[in-house]
């Protein structure tokens, strides 16, 4: 991927609120100033029981069990400690105070390229197709996505989403003015698309694909083979890919990372047209390192830094099979995550939304609606695995007797 590419990053969160509270700028008074394309855009359902959820919170009473966080990915471990030390250390030089490469550091792109490289099919090194040259470094992954959009992105154009998934990629989309068109993550393919299906959803207008493993927020992971099958469909049908793989080396099966589009031959897709993202926010519990790569120069390459992401990321795993347990023992399981830190299970047939307000009134337990993430999913909420052992635990026990209770 050679383009260079310049950061605007919507301030979509913020969006939600103006509309919310119908802001109508200093003093209050005047017509409201929102464009049409930010009017579209859907209210954030994660976002709306986090709000609940900390109206509760100032709410508690002396006494009052606490409540049970499962609805937003905020993983709970500290940043590793060579990150640390590496960003406090950077912040005093002066060679890091002043103006840089609109692409970011060198030695970041350099770190970030040759590590995109280790797990990449032999095609990609013997052509010499992941650089320095190609590595942009912006505001975290939702940054870089935003970015290539920005780039890409003409009025009218279709981009092809996950459902379920994240809902600022449709955020994104609707704001720059083209249209995101759902293809469906099916449960009986665990969590997977068909690539068939996601063919006939092609047309003229289509410009690209938004492909994402691990999942969020099922935490499925897509084999090899869809993966090379959605590489050739791209490829035939001239697309924009964007593969989100942020989760990628929150994994639970064999290797440090989830199956990726680097892995598929070069040939079967066009490189000019695929656009690889990843962070350090989720691996690397760094969500707040909104520029970090700066600072996280040493965590691509330092052993210590490694060693403790991986000792997450077991956390991870041992989270998801306290989980399972729980699920089983409620005779409510469906499937089993392989990557991220997330997973959907059935709740309701009616309204998820009102169904994770009661769970929050009720057993202070927070999840998010399955709803929140597209239509597919809707009846189902999803946990995050991101919280304590012991929430987790006793957060799925509470939740998984709400939804027999409800019954």
């Amino acid at each position: 991927m050679h383009m260079r590419l310049r950061l605007l990053l919507p301030h979509y969160q913020n969006i939600y609120r103006v509309r919310r509270t119908g802001w109508r700028g200093f003093g209050g008074g005047g017509a409201a100033i929102l464009g049409e394309r930010a009017k579209r855009v859907r209210q954030s359902g994660i976002r709306e029981v986090m709000e609940l959820a900390w109206e509760v919170e100032r709410n508690t009473k002396p006494g009052q069990q606490g409540l049970i966080h499962l609805e937003v990915g905020q993983p709970d471990f500290e940043s590793p400690n060579a990150v640390l030390k590496a960003a406090s250390k950077a912040i005093t030089n002066k060679a890091y105070q002043s103006y840089i490469s609109n692409q970011g550091l060198p030695d970041l792109r350099e770190a970030v390229s040759s590590t995109a490289l280790q797990n990449a099919h032999r095609s990609w090194r013997e052509n010499s197709l992941v650089t320095q040259g190609c590595v942009t470094v912006c505001h975290g992954a939702v940054g870089a996505i935003s970015s290539v959009l920005h780039a890409t992105l003409n009025i009218g154009d279709e981009i092809l989403i996950p459902d379920p998934s994240w809902s600022n990629y449709a955020m994104m989309v609707t704001l720059l003015g083209g249209v995101p068109i759902p293809y469906s993550l099916h449960r009986s393919l665990n969590w997977c698309p068909d690539p068939d299906e996601v063919s006939k959803l092609c047309g003229d207008k289509t410009k690209g694909i938004i492909i994402t493993s691990p999942s969020n927020p099922c935490g499925s992971v897509m084999p090899m083979e869809t993966l090379s099958s959605l590489a050739r469909l791209s490829s035939t049908k001239g697309l924009l890919v964007i593969s989100d793989e942020i989760y990628s080396r929150v994994y639970y099966g064999e290797g440090l990372r989830a199956p990726g589009l680097l892995q598929v031959d070069c040939m079967d897709l066009d490189p000019e047209r695929l656009v690889v993202v990843d962070g350090v926010s989720k691996y690397w519990a760094m969500t707040g390192f909104r520029v970090g790569w700066a600072a996280a120069t040493a965590a691509l390459t330092d052993p210590s830094a490694l060693l403790e992401a991986e000792k997450m990321t077991r956390n991870f795993k041992k989270r998801r099979d306290a989980a399972i347990r729980v699920v089983r023992e409620f005779g409510l399981y469906e499937y089993t995550p392989q990557g991220a830190f997330y997973m959907l299970i059935k709740a309701t047939d009616g309204d998820d939304m009102e169904f994770c307000k009661r769970l929050l009134q009720e057993e202070r337990v927070a999840v998010s609606p399955g709803s929140a993430f597209g239509d597919v999913a809707k009846g189902f909420v999803r946990i995050s695995l991101a919280s304590s052992l012991k929430d987790v635990e006793n957060g799925v026990k509470k939740l998984c007797q709400t939804i027999l209770n409800s019954r």
